[in-house]
């Protein structure tokens, strides 16, 4: 019978060769028999949940369904991923400047700020004291060179020692000045004028 060349499990097949080729059987009853046979012990020589498929056990819908889905499928990702890609990508790209690492220190506003204050005290020469006054340098030495290494300007200040310090400053005062801050801004009478 056909039936018997379609089944693709091995208990299957080993149990239909004992039995015997159900072709050579003329008799429509003794046909009958001889499956009922074979069928019985099929289901006793296969374990439980080992019976296979045949080709033509399913629906045709689910074979239909299934056939739709394998057709369909590429298309669907492609366009899934062709929709998700930009708002994945600028999911990405937003973790990443969430990621950046804030500037450490003052900004170059604070530190102009800063400086444009210091600048006044050393040039006032109000200071009481002695230690007033080179506490008062020392930090304007220093925030020079903190607004010199925000602009990547080269300062002199920072390898100059003793009396060459007050010439080495005087030429980093230029040098920011040549970078475009401004380290004596208009007064606001002056700039009206």
């Amino acid at each position: 019978m056909a039936g018997i060349t379609m089944i693709k499990a091995s208990c299957y097949q080993t149990t239909a060769m004992k039995i015997g080729n159900v072709e050579g059987v003329r008799n429509l009853t003794i046909r009958l028999v001889v499956q009922l046979r074979l069928v019985r012990t099929i289901r006793r020589s296969c374990p439980a949940g080992n019976l296979g498929e045949v080709t033509g056990d399913r629906p045709v819908l689910v074979g239909l369904l299934l056939y739709l889905l394998v057709a369909a499928a590429p298309t669907i990702l492609f366009w899934v991923a062709a929709r998700l890609a930009p708002a994945a990508i600028e999911w990405v790209a937003e973790l990443r400047r969430r990621r950046t690492v804030a500037p450490v220190g003052p900004s170059l506003e604070r530190v102009v700020a800063n400086l444009r204050r210091l600048r006044r005290e050393v040039r006032d020469r109000t200071q009481n004291t002695q230690v007033r006054r080179i506490a008062v340098l020392a930090a304007y030495d220093d925030t020079l060179l903190q607004a010199c290494g925000l602009v990547d300007v080269d300062a002199p200040l920072a390898s100059a020692a003793g009396p060459d310090r007050a010439f080495a400053r005087l030429l980093t005062e230029a040098a920011l000045e040549d970078a475009g801050i401004a380290l004596d801004p208009p007064q606001d009478g002056a700039a009206a004028a």
